[in-house]
């Protein structure tokens, strides 16, 4: 599932990638209109094949399926303060690692699988919609998950579903809204063609908490009090951590229950018990309302004004148009010999421009917790194209993971796994990197940060920083941060050289990715990276008028690293850029991890490091044990002695990494697009 979406969201990303690889004509934004062919068929995760249609009179791309699932396991949409998600494969809860097999026991494709806010705090989790046709024994009733999904649709302001059910055709669209600071309301929207002698049931397990740990398991934690608020009509779960959660309809409810009864004793309810469960529960709650046309239910940390919650498409078309704008500002491009692409990028553009960064928030809010280089991802290859609020929005985002960066290694709350033989990963000398993984709390401050090694963090920083100046020349932006460019400049220098004893500059992954803790040992991207960022700092130094410390830069880190890369990190035998071991892996010093890390081309391809090897790695990575049959990659390829395979997946192993695993992937699909 997430190299499928990753693969439609990183296309977009791939522009500064593929452009030595292909001619491509850059036509004038927007050439929306003119967008041909207008459809493309491709095949999904289950070897479906589905069709995408461009609508340019209303920005919406339909994805028709002739068997009911979605391409992708789920989708979410993003607003500033939050996120809504819908399933698309009942099987989805595999996907999350740390899930309680039953968390989403009852899940079914089109049911909202999750309504979240402030990034890390979740609002509610499992909520099913039910359609109810007359009263008593003969009453017909189904759940829309039961029903038969004709096509989704994507769009500037909504993410959404037609599906037929009890002979009914019911419309689903959900969108998310921040009316102020620290508000996320999400909406689902409910339209049925024939409202005769139907009610809808809105049914849901309202959990708001704030810690990372609940914020992915997601049910069955019995945490949530349930009220009833009256005078609004609504259902209120609260957490003892200080979290709330409201439940509520535009139209009059002809009955509610807070009772913490079961989906199927809600829909089986002719009038909802009105009740309300004493004490903690998993918070299961359902309104029921007689249908309408058209009617909306609110899940949000804030009960809407009576204006807006009677019809909130002011609200949506105001979000819809900022959207847009934004959109406008993104270049279309044509490929020849790829004559799928220019609609392929359209889609990257939407699924970037409305469910990836939207408003002032560049990271995908649905994430547990952001991870800086899928943040910096877009600064740091295309800054050029970015939109202006996103250039903004990236200069607020730039100064503010440079103030949390690490000052000392007793600075904040680390989550880390201590290696096999023992060893703290946080020596004295540790600090100054820009975390690798942090989140807000309900105040919008930063609380915990979940460190990993913080090389692409911090490389990273530095080169999305010497990317936004070259993009606007804000001096003045670039003099406020030269303590942070200093600091983490100190800190890329001081990785290697205070860690190892091997004699070379390539900084040492300290701390590897995600329960990996077995490997220790230097490797090709991180050092690549390293590489980019010291001469990003170079032109930083230039520009702040310290001419010595880029010299010393280029001189004494650049070109030593530059003329070693290959030789330390070529593997002739594997065809491929492969780690090292350092003295403190298990099984020895100084040889190979046969471990194909696809973000391991990135460095080649982005620049002239070990460029000359291009060609092999392609050739490598394209192999057929690295894919499955449609395509799908694999996030971590074969032959990784040192990773646990994750049996969820028949594909073997799996990386729960960010944006730098899923970039190369694309290229065999652009391939397949010829």
């Amino acid at each position: 599932m997430k190299n499928r979406i990753r693969q439609a969201i990183t296309l977009f990303t791939l522009l500064s990638l593929i452009l030595p690889l292909m001619v491509l004509n850059i036509q004038a934004a927007p050439p929306f209109d003119d967008l041909t062919p207008n459809q493309y068929s491709f095949a999904g995760r289950r070897g479906t094949t589905y069709t995408a249609a461009w609508d340019p009179s209303t920005y919406e791309i339909t994805i028709s399926t002739p068997d009911g699932t979605f391409p992708w396991d789920w989708i979410g949409f993003v607003n500033s303060n939050g996120a809504i998600a819908m399933a698309g494969h009942p099987d989805v809860a595999s996907t999350f690692r740390f899930s309680d097999p039953s968390s989403l026991s009852g899940l079914g494709v089109g049911d909202v699988m999750r309504v979240k806010a402030w990034d890390i705090i979740s609002l509610a989790h499992l909520t099913k919609i039910g359609l109810v046709i007359g009263s008593g024994p003969s009453a017909q009733r189904a759940y829309l998950s039961e029903g038969t999904i004709s096509h989704y649709v994507l769009a500037p302001h909504f993410i959404g579903y037609q599906v037929s059910v009890l002979g009914r055709t019911v419309t689903v669209r959900l969108s998310h809204l921040a009316p102020d600071t620290l508000q996320a309301v999400g909406v689902i929207e409910v339209q049925v063609d024939d409202p005769t002698n139907a009610y809808l049931v809105l049914a849901s397990d309202l959990e708001p908490r704030q810690e990372y740990q609940q914020a992915i398991e997601y049910r069955n934690s019995s945490s949530t009090y349930l009220s009833y608020q009256a005078a609004d009509q609504a259902i209120r779960g609260y957490n003892s951590d200080g979290t709330e959660v409201f439940f509520y309809a535009s139209s009059p409810l002809s009955s509610w229950s807070a009772n913490n009864l079961s989906f199927t004793n809600y829909l089986n309810a002719d009038v909802l018990d009105g009740r309300v469960l004493g004490g903690q529960s998993d918070g299961r709650s359902a309104l029921k309302v007689a249908a309408q046309p058209v009617q909306y239910f609110y899940i949000g940390n804030v009960v809407l004004g009576s204006t807006e919650r009677a019809n909130p498409t002011t609200l949506i078309n105001a979000l819809r148009n900022s959207r847009l704008s934004a959109l406008h500002q993104l270049p279309i491009l044509d490929a020849p010999g790829l004559p799928a692409f220019k609609f392929v990028l359209t889609l990257s553009n939407l699924f970037g421009t409305y469910l990836i960064n939207p408003d002032a928030r560049i990271y995908y809010s649905d994430k547990a917790f952001p991870y800086t280089p899928d943040v910096l991802g877009p600064i740091v290859k295309f800054s050029e194209l970015l939109p202006d609020a996103w250039l903004d929005a990236f200069r607020d985002y730039l100064d503010f993971v440079g103030q949390i960066r690490y000052q000392s290694a007793s600075d904040g709350v680390y989550w880390w796994k201590a290696d096999a033989s023992g060893m703290l990963p946080l020596p004295s000398w540790y600090g100054h990197n820009i975390p690798d993984i942090f989140y807000r709390d309900r105040y919008n401050a930063v609380t915990y940060r979940f460190q990993y090694s913080d090389l692409y963090a911090t490389a990273l920083y530095l080169t999305g920083l010497a990317n936004y100046y070259r993009a606007t020349a804000d001096q003045t932006f670039v003099q406020s941060q030269e303590n942070v460019i200093r600091d983490t400049v100190s800190a890329l220098q001081i990785f290697d050289t205070a860690y190892g004893t091997d004699g070379n500059l390539f900084p040492h992954l300290l701390m590897p990715m995600g329960d990996l803790a077995r490997i220790e040992g230097i490797y090709p991207a991180e050092s690549g990276y390293t590489v980019y960022a010291y001469e990003d700092a170079a032109s930083l130094y230039r520009a702040l008028g310290d001419d010595a410390s880029a010299t010393n830069l280029l001189d004494n880190y650049v070109a030593p690293m530059r003329a070693s890369y290959d030789a330390t990190f070529w593997s002739s035998n594997a065809g491929f850029h492969l780690p090292r071991r350092d003295s403190r892996s298990e099984s020895g010093s100084g040889t190979y991890f046969n471990d194909f890390w696809a973000q391991t081309m990135l460095p080649p391809l982005e620049g002239d490091l070990g460029d000359s090897r291009l060609s092999a790695l392609l050739a490598t990575f394209i192999r057929t044990e690295f894919h499955d049959a449609d395509r799908n990659y694999r996030w971590l390829s074969t032959d990784s002695e040192n990773y646990e395979p994750d049996y969820r997946f028949v594909e073997g192993y799996v990386m729960e990494g960010g944006f730098f695993n899923g970039v190369p992937n694309v290229i065999v699909t652009v391939r397949t697009l010829v």
